[in-house]
């Protein structure tokens, strides 16, 4: 059941789409005043036009951590059916940029039981495909299918975004026979900005046979998580150039005056459903790093006993988490007088931590995977990290947080904290210390956020 804030939230997508389907012209398109001619919208700044030269809304959800990101964009997912495309198949590509929370996604979305899962069968009228990049593509799957199709983007330069344009047989459906010079262009005149080969000297033309023009071919809604990392320059004109029909993204720093923001939820609204861990704790600061980390470790052992007495109370299993940022975590940077992974294990160790109780999650070395953290056997206690687990990455269990380095970015401190804020269960255990969050930090800088 959707909280009143998501209620409040879905209402503003639905009053979204239902204008802009009014702004179509006769062809389909909209017209250039489709923003204008509302006043709820008209001071947008984005307004974006795709690789055929289309205009298509690009908007944003403002959404904190905690509150249900994967939910609403199922919501705008169901109301883009119903409301503006009116029909129950179709492309919808959904771009991640984490492993984690792609992979938190997949695995939610594939399983039927799952409540996600269950709305989009909804909105699908039971045809629903969960596809990865690499499984093959029929036509017939988009034509007799709700297709979701799940892309891991980093950013708009890495190599998956190439990918996506090399030729591929598992996409061989959607385009003409290889011999078939002139339906082939045809099909290039019809969407110009298809990849393709040319031969200069027989003056033949070939679309590639890509998962990107496969995109490009369906005019797909596109869903994009964190959508603030994608909204550079190079990854706007990616995907413009994917000829979306409409691009929804959520997060929740966006950029203020420069993204078009359609709704709104703060922390209050989470709060309010006590679905966070408010009040936050500031503790600090502390002399040294090492001192912030026996005050870490002393802290969460104090919580743990909560933790314990509440399950043999009320069997709620809960096991605090710390989250520690350190300065360093390659093998080759330490020792240069930053403080690094390696450092922050071997002291957790010299207070009597058992070292199976601490992992390290970095680009580097990733000793959480795909470990079930909310699982009554893991026994994981600290998490050890540098900027892995600032955006895309969710665990209620983390309750702690130790800053080391001197924190400057209020975006990136706010990405951070928003780590710890999720209530166990999406409710209050009416246990005050347990439903309350505590930031350690070494330095006074970290204080201002």
């Amino acid at each position: 059941m959707l909280k009143e804030y998501q209620k409040r939230v879905v209402k503003d997508i639905e009053e979204f789409f239902e204008h802009l389907d009014k702004s179509k012209n006769a062809a389909g398109d909209y017209v250039s005043s489709a923003f204008a001619t509302h006043p709820k919208y008209r001071q947008y700044p984005d307004r974006p036009i795709t690789g055929t030269g289309k205009i298509y809304p690009r908007v944003c959800i403002k959404m904190p951590t905690g509150g249900g990101k994967t939910l609403i964009a199922i919501e705008t997912i169901r109301v883009y059916q119903n409301l503006f495309a009116k029909r129950k198949t179709g492309l919808i590509v959904w771009i991640t940029h984490r492993d984690q929370i792609y992979r938190q996604t997949i695995e939610n979305l594939q399983n039927k039981s799952h409540v996600y899962r269950q709305f989009l069968d909804q909105a699908s009228g039971n045809r629903t495909l969960i596809l990865e990049k690499g499984q093959a593509i029929r036509k017939q799957d988009v034509e007799e299918n709700l297709v979701v199709l799940m892309l891991m983007i980093q950013s708009a330069r890495n190599t998956e975004v190439n990918k996506m344009f090399e030729d591929s047989g598992g996409y061989t459906d959607f385009f003409p026979l290889e011999n078939r010079y002139d339906l082939h262009k045809t099909l290039a005149e019809q969407i110009p900005n298809l990849d393709k080969t040319e031969d200069s000297l027989f003056d033949r033309m070939q679309i590639k046979t890509s998962l990107g023009n496969v995109i490009r071919t369906l005019d797909p809604l596109i869903i994009v998580d964190e959508f603030h990392t994608m909204f550079t320059d190079i990854a706007r004109r990616t995907l413009d150039g994917l000829n979306p029909s409409a691009i929804i993204g959520l997060s929740a720093t966006p950029k203020e005056r420069v993204m078009n923001i359609v709704s709104r939820a703060s922390g209050r609204d989470l709060k309010e459903e006590e679905m966070i861990k408010l009040e936050m704790h500031l503790r600090g600061p502390n002399r040294d790093w090492q001192e912030m980390l026996a005050a870490v470790k002393q802290q969460r052992e104090e919580l743990e006993k909560k933790t314990k007495k509440l399950e043999q109370n009320k069997g709620v299993y809960i096991r605090p988490i710390a989250l520690i940022q350190v300065e360093r975590l390659g093998k080759d940077q330490r020792g240069r007088g930053f403080v690094h992974s390696e450092d922050v294990r071997e002291f957790l160790v010299s207070l009597a931590v058992p070292k199976h109780e601490i992992a390290v999650k970095s680009a580097y070395l990733d000793e959480i995977k795909q470990q079930k953290l909310l699982s009554k056997e893991n026994e994981i206690r600290y998490i050890i990290t540098k900027e892995a687990l600032k955006e895309g990455w969710d665990c209620s269990f983390a309750y702690i947080l130790g800053v080391i380095p001197n924190a400057r970015n209020n975006a990136s401190m706010t990405q951070l904290v928003g780590r710890i804020l999720r209530q166990p269960y999406a409710k209050k255990t009416k246990v005050a210390d347990l439903d309350e969050s505590y930031v350690f930090f070494a330095s006074g800088h970290t204080k201002k956020f």
